[in-house]
């Protein structure tokens, strides 16, 4: 199967949004990750550029490594996200939040 091709106006905040409707996920994972998307689209829009931007990289990588990319998209997404942000939004998943906390105790590559 030829790999889906990404409408060439279609930015990384959309391709991310796109990704995230489309992929099944546990408990309200998609709903909880579109409503941190929408406060950043609001109150910090630069941020929303670069975790997006960030997160489709990631799913483009792990993908080529044949791994699973949710968790990688997930991690990346959140990666800047104030410990209310997470309170909030990551409250339901404990998984994403062990995932985000065991990556910010290595160095970034």
């Amino acid at each position: 199967m030829a790999p889906r091709k990404i409408p060439v106006d279609e930015s990384p905040v959309e391709h991310a949004r796109r990704i995230n409707r489309t992929w099944i996920v546990h408990g309200n994972l998609a709903a909880d990750t579109e409503r941190y998307l929408a406060i950043l689209e609001k109150v910090r829009p630069d941020l929303l550029a670069e975790v997006c931007e960030r997160a489709v990289q990631s799913t483009r990588i792990a993908s080529r490594e044949q791994r699973d990319p949710k968790p990688d998209f997930y991690a990346e997404l959140f990666r800047h996200a104030t410990d209310e942000e997470r309170a909030e939004y990551l409250r339901d998943h404990p998984w994403t939040q062990k995932l985000l906390a065991d990556r910010q105790s290595r160095p970034r590559s």
